[in-house]
């Protein structure tokens, strides 16, 4: 019978540790933090001040549109194929290592949601798009261009997270990241690039 107690007493500890310890990635702290970061990765994210001098020299603000949902995509991880290679194993490592930290993006821990348009940038005029035909408004001259974005998967504690990033500015221009940010001094800031490419 004791035994038996026991065992109860385990499960029900257990239960509600596994309660305890779920997070609510849509709780309004989650969202607000994930708008914040969002918000100040904005000119990392489009390499802002070297497109302004580089492409849009004399326009004092920009506009640059936002899709106007966070998705749970993530730039496809290379993984490295020639194991004759000497740094195979490290870059072995590094694919492994990145398929773990993204994974809650893309396994449904997140889920897909609309953003409201909370975000400013010094030059920047922000508009939200929808997906679909929003390559198109890159081509305009006075357009920085078009930014996509994934959920945030924030570490506990919101001092670090990883997300996915497209940025389109233009006819065969366009890059895109998957990096893990980190919360320093008070700001958010790219701490590693993962996979990636450009145009």
């Amino acid at each position: 019978m004791t035994s038996q107690r026991n065992v109860i007493i385990f499960f029900i500890a257990l239960t509600s540790f596994h309660l305890t310890s779920c997070r609510n990635y849509n709780s309004e702290e989650y969202l607000k933090m994930e708008e914040q970061a969002i918000n100040e990765l904005i000119p990392m994210m489009t390499d802002l001040q070297y497109m302004t001098k580089a492409n849009h020299a004399g326009i004092d603000s920009l506009k640059l549109y936002i899709i106007s949902s966070l998705d749970t995509t993530i730039y496809p991880p290379h993984f490295p194929t020639n194991d004759l290679d000497i740094n195979y194993q490290d870059d072995l490592r590094r694919y492994n290592k990145e398929n773990r930290l993204f994974a809650p993006i893309i396994n449904g821990t997140l889920k897909k949601r609309s953003i409201q348009n909370n975000f400013t940038c010094k030059g920047l005029i922000i508009d939200l798009a929808p997906l679909e035909n929003s390559m198109d408004l890159a081509k305009n001259p006075d357009v920085l261009g078009v930014l996509t974005i994934s959920r945030i998967y924030f570490e506990r504690g919101f001092k670090k997270g990883y997300l996915s990033y497209t940025f389109y500015c233009g006819t065969g221009c366009c890059w895109s990241n998957n990096v893990e940010i980190r919360k320093i001094d008070g700001k958010w800031i790219f701490s590693e690039i993962f996979s990636g490419g450009i145009a």
